[in-house]
């Protein structure tokens, strides 16, 4: 049997990091929205005597295509979990930038877990979940997308409505891995232990800061934004141009480098394209799913 699922990517219009954690990772609080720039999963998938997982990527990066890819980590514990071994095939074509903050691998994974229980149906929702959780903060988010609030390790508990949005992502140069951004905040604010004040959000504020009757712009926030990097300054001067080309708000998304920008309407979203291609910077014109 072949499947095919869509992998979206996604931008935080809100990231705040809590807590650092005592298994090493970090407690979220995030407004994650799904855009409709997206890799393209296939997998075909048969009951066999022993499993054997083939993985062909098509990319313009240099991404792993075995043990160490997300895609080949998903499908496999997906089999150890239900117990089950199998022949499995997959071609993933990938457009979502890679390490740019926009999920691309974390929604590889989900695609790979909702193409795999398609083919085998052995897990409940629930199930699913919690096998996502042990692959990746995000991937739990990326098993149903949409707009929502995520809490702990990126765990999505209330679902939000926000109008549809043109959404530009600009991607600068001057990569910033999660690590690298992680443990800078770990630096600033003194490991969280509270001795640092930080802005954040009430979970109550943030709900009525993204509605269905618009976005407030002023809830736009991204914790990363703060650090004292270097890098950072790329992500200021897209941000800038984002607003002189008439962006309503914009952001980085996750840890970075990329940057979005939202527009009212599709043409303003492309003439800033244009301005952003000009100045040497990749864009991609997207909307909300």
């Amino acid at each position: 049997m072949r499947i095919t699922e869509y992998a979206y990517a996604k931008i935080n219009l809100y990231l705040d990091v809590l807590s650092k954690r005592d298994d090493g990772f970090h407690d979220i609080r995030s407004v994650m929205h799904s855009v409709d720039l997206c890799d393209l999963i296939e997998l075909s998938a048969e009951a066999s005597d022993k499993t054997e997982i083939a993985l062909r990527i098509t990319s313009d990066a240099d991404i792993p295509s075995g043990e160490d890819n997300i895609v080949f980590k998903a499908v496999r514990q997906y089999l150890l979990s239900v117990g089950i071994t199998a022949r499995v095939n997959i071609n993933l074509k990938k457009s979502i930038p890679v390490e740019a903050g926009l999920g691309g691998g974390s929604s590889d994974a989900a695609a790979a877990l909702r193409a795999m229980n398609r083919i085998f149906g052995k897990l409940f929702d629930d199930e699913l979940f919690d096998l996502a959780l042990t692959l990746g903060s995000d991937v739990p988010y990326c098993l149903v997308g949409g707009t929502k609030l995520c809490r702990g390790r990126g765990v999505p508990t209330s679902a939000l409505s926000v109008p549809p949005m043109h959404v530009l992502i600009a991607l600068g140069t001057e990569r910033i891995t999660a690590k690298e951004g992680y443990l800078a905040l770990d630096r600033k604010y003194s490991d969280f232990d509270g001795t640092v004040s930080k802005p954040e959000l009430s979970e109550s504020e943030i709900i009525s800061a993204f509605t269905p009757a618009g976005i407030d712009e002023g809830a736009l926030y991204n914790v990363f934004e703060s650090l004292d990097i270097p890098k950072l300054s790329e992500v200021k001067r897209i941000k800038r141009s984002m607003s002189e080309q008439g962006a309503k708000g914009s952001l980085m998304s996750g840890s970075g480098p990329a940057v979005f920008g939202i527009f009212s309407t599709k043409t303003e979203a492309e003439i800033a394209l244009q301005h952003l291609e000009a100045l040497g910077i990749k864009t991609y014109l997207t909307q909300s799913i």
